[in-house]
Formats: structure tokens, sequence, C-alpha cells
């Protein structure tokens, strides 16, 4: 050995001597550490596919019962015809499983349903309308075809139906301010008709009836007028005459005069009193 350490140099002598002084790398513990970690890991493995399994069967599950549940609730809706929550049903169905047959189903179901509620409801309320309008009650014709066009502005029947309703009302509140005015003038209740020939005025431009109803409103007030001064006269000539006795003269003042003023209570008591004199017959002449 030590004739051969004299052939080496002083390197290769020590490596040889560091290489002398190391362990074997493979010493029975060190196998038993690797055997060991080898099992935990394999039992981690296994252990976390268990439960991975496990979990994936589980949300299998709760995937089968939302499926089921959602296809039952969009059912319900559809028949309670609540068209919005069944929709909503059958979107998530679509996002849960995407090209599921109920939900295409449901789809069409809720297009059908709403088509037929459509359906029922014009027909129904535009029914009423028309009905309402033929008798003449145009408010009640006008609400029931209101009901159609707010729910289904679309349709143009209704809506022409409520054109002529609207137009009706127009002509029947023309007519009754017409008739309300002139029967205030036939009353000589002037405030009221001016007030109704106004609202006639502006309610219905370029009308010539309230211009006309206007003019006769102030004719009427200035031929008041004259025959309240003429009645006057006539009273205060008849109240001359009164003596107590009848008179002839006197008696066809006031008679004229209360057909110029029926509402003057003091010419009217005058006339009254006037006829229950005692009337004195002359004979042969009367």
């Amino acid at each position: 050995m030590e004739e051969r350490d004299k052939d080496l140099s002083p390197e290769e002598i020590a490596a040889e001597k560091e290489f002398e002084h190391e362990e074997p790398a493979d010493k029975p513990a060190d196998r038993r550490f690797v055997g060991t970690l080898f099992i935990v890991l394999a039992l981690g493995l296994a252990i976390g596919g268990g439960v991975y399994l496990k979990l994936k069967e589980r949300e299998h599950y709760r995937l089968g019962e939302r499926i089921t549940f959602l296809e039952r609730l969009g059912a319900k809706m559809v028949e309670a015809r609540r068209w919005d929550e069944a929709d909503l049903a059958y979107k998530e169905l679509e996002q849960l499983k995407p090209g599921i047959e109920i939900a295409v189903v449901g789809r069409r179901s809720i297009e059908a349903g709403m088509e037929e509620e459509q359906r029922q409801f014009v027909g129904y309320w535009s029914g009423q309308a028309l009905a309402e309008f033929e008798a003449g009650r145009l408010d009640e014709a006008a609400a029931a075809a209101r009901k159609v066009l707010d729910k289904y502005p679309n349709q143009k029947e209704v809506a022409v139906l409520f054109d002529k309703i609207d137009q009706a009302r127009s002509t029947q509140a023309r007519e009754a301010l017409v008739e309300a005015a002139t029967t205030a003038i036939q009353k000589r209740r002037w405030d009221e008709a001016e007030a109704k020939a106004k609202q006639l005025a502006s309610s219905f431009p370029g009308d010539p009836e309230g211009n006309v109803l206007l003019s006769d409103v102030k004719a009427g007030r200035e031929k008041e007028a004259r025959d309240h001064a003429r009645a006057k006269e006539l009273f205060a000539a008849a109240k001359v005459r009164d003596q107590g006795a009848f008179d002839r003269d006197a008696l066809e003042w006031l008679r004229e005069a209360t057909g110029l003023t029926p509402d003057d209570a003091e010419i009217g008591h005058l006339y009254k009193e006037m006829a229950y004199y005692t009337r004195t017959l002359k004979v042969p002449g009367d």
C-alpha cells in the first residue's frame, strides 16, 4: 500500500482517502425510509382519489336534484301562467345541461301559452269595448279598449275602435255643452249660458256654434235689460192709477209688465192685488 502510495501524486492520495471515509449510499435505514414514504404517498393518493370521487358523485347527485326541481318548477309556472318565472327556470336548466329537451319543450309551452292568453284577453276586452260602444256607454267602452292597448299596444283593430270611441265622446261632450248653454239661455240664466258657450268655443276651436251661443247670450241680456226697463215704466204708471178699484188700463199694463219680467215679485204682487178689485159693470155699456 505504501509502495503504491509512493507512485501516486499528493492530490490522488487525498481523493482516495476521502473516498475511503464515505459511508455506503444504500444503508438499510435509508431503504426503510424510502419504502415508508412511498406507502404514505400511495395512501394519500388513494384517499385523495376517493374523496374526489365522492365529491364528484355528490355534485352529480345535487345537479340531478336541481334539474328535477327546475323541471317541476317550470311546468308549474307555465300552468300558473307566470311566464317570467317559467322562463328563468328553463334558462337555468339550459345552463346546467345545454341542449336538454325539457327546456326546449318548456320554452315552446311558454310561447304557446302567452299567445293563447293574449287571444283570450284581447278577445274578451275588445268585445266588451265594442258592446259598450254600440250601447252608447262611451266611458265604459274607452276603459275596456284601454285595457287592451295598455297591455298589447300593437292591436290595430282595438286602436281603431278606441279612436272611434274618442271621437264619439268628443261629439257627445260638444252636444252636451250646446244643450246646456241653450237650456240656460231659455231660462235666462245668462252667466251659466255664457260659461257653457265659452267652454264650447275653447274646447272645439273653429266650431261656429260657440260664437252663435255667445251672441244669443249677449242679445238675451240686452233684451232682458230693455224688458226690465219697460216693465218698470208700466209698473210705475199702474201704481199711480191704483186707487183700490178696478182699472182696466192699469191691469193691462201690469199684465204686460209681468210678461216682460216674470220673476219680479213687486210687479207680480201688485198685479194680483189689482186683479181682485171689484169690477163695476155698466149696463148696457159693458
